[in-house]
């Protein structure tokens, strides 16, 4: 340590005993006491329950995302889960990327980021089908009914195990009708309503793996004029089914992926105090970080849950949800802290506002998690929790004392 960094830092120790020693010996130790004017302020903390937390559950989008899930892992806590991969090739777009009579066809992997849920170490097995409906990345939702071409079996498999990325060789026949719509006129649209895609279905129960979209491309080579393009993805989501176990009382699951929500309401009636006395409102709820650690012992050291770092809170109309929730344009995002366990979200602003009677009514205050396409989930202390880790929203202010 250098000797500017020694002095300031005794220079800092100083400073904060000379403060603590002046707060001592104020009147009041649970206040801080400051002139205004001729008048005296107090800052005040009230810490308020929150009440009427309630789940939600929803068959809510699953396209459109940064990372496609797809395999099964039979998680010790909160059940069997299947998530199918659903993607589609685009076309090639320049004239000089084209198709021959010769050309091999495969599909590239690249996880990139996307940890995966359940066995990072083990092999997960995949059958590819063609999938035989049209179905579209805008619309589809994770509970939907897709149809798959099953007859005569997959048309290849894979295992994926610790690596994190594969070429998957795809048969030749399939490689052929693709060549063909590619080389059909007015392609795009032909190729829009009569090419489906393909479906990566799980064939055991390892882990679940969440490709990054980016970087996944169908790799296409022509070995006689020995040249190689790629393509990216057209299409692309993934089907969820879930086999859900029971959580003990005052606790809730809050997915990731919006199937289930939660909401909540604030009351004030105990509050005295204005809007604009309001410094600082924060909004508090607690994690069960330590029976989702321990439901995981008994596995194997590769076991692995995806954990949600960033939350959202909305103000939404409950009557339409989910449609309503703005991924982008949240009210306010909440961050985990390890510290205590729980997300954290500055909501000042919005508190102001519901007390000075801004806020529309017949409105509610919904919280989800970050949605990426990761298949994640936090297990959540609620209203009727223990009262220490019952939902909360702290509420800083400066009490004048001649009003």
């Amino acid at each position: 340590m250098t000797s500017a960094f020694r002095n300031a830092s005794r220079y800092s120790l100083v400073v904060v005993l000379i403060m603590f020693l002046g707060l001592s010996g104020c009147e009041n130790p649970g206040s801080l006491d400051r002139n205004i004017g001729d008048n005296r302020a107090e800052v005040v903390v009230d810490t308020l329950a929150i009440g009427d937390v309630s789940t939600h559950s929803f068959n809510f989008y699953s396209g459109g995302f940064q990372f496609i899930s797809a395999g099964e892992f039979e998680d010790p806590l909160l059940g069997t889960l299947k998530a199918t991969g659903l993607i589609k090739p685009a076309l090639p777009s320049g004239s000089e990327d084209t198709l021959t009579n010769d050309s091999e066809m495969m599909l590239r992997f690249k996880l990139d980021g996307g940890m995966a849920y359940g066995d990072s170490l083990a092999e997960q097995r995949f059958d590819v089908y063609e999938i035989d409906e049209v179905w579209r990345t805008e619309s589809i939702k994770l509970q939907d009914d897709i149809v798959l071409d099953t007859e005569g079996g997959p048309l290849t498999s894979f295992p994926i195990g610790s690596t994190d990325s594969l070429d998957v060789p795809l048969p030749g026949e399939w490689v052929e009708k693709y060549r063909a719509f590619a080389d059909t006129a007015d392609a795009d649209s032909v190729y829009a309503r009569s090419a489906f895609g393909l479906a990566l279905v799980p064939s055991n129960s390892k882990k679940i793996i969440a490709p990054n979209v980016v970087n996944t491309k169908f790799v296409i080579q022509n070995p006689v004029e020995e040249d190689t393009f790629a393509v990216g993805l057209n299409e692309w989501a993934y089907l969820l089914e879930r086999n859900e176990k029971s959580l003990p009382s005052g606790l809730a699951a809050w997915h990731s992926t919006k199937e289930q929500i939660l909401s909540f309401d604030f009351d004030f009636s105990s509050l005295d105090v204005e809007g604009t006395d309001i410094s600082r409102a924060e909004l508090v709820f607690y994690q069960d970080t330590e029976l989702m650690d321990q439901s995981l012992e008994s596995q194997s050291s590769g076991v692995k849950r995806p954990k949600a770092k960033v939350a959202q809170l909305h103000l939404v109309d409950p009557d339409q949800l989910p449609a309503n929730i703005a991924p982008g344009d949240p009210l306010a995002n909440g961050f985990y802290s390890t510290d205590d366990d729980a997300f954290h979200f500055e909501v000042t602003p919005q508190v102001q506002r519901i007390l000075a009677g801004d806020l529309a009514e017949n409105k509610k205050f919904v919280i989800t998690l970050n949605n990426t396409g990761l298949i994640k989930t936090s297990i959540i202390h609620t209203s009727t929790a223990s009262t220490d880790k019952q939902p909360k929203l702290i509420i800083t202010s400066l009490k004048n004392n001649n009003k």
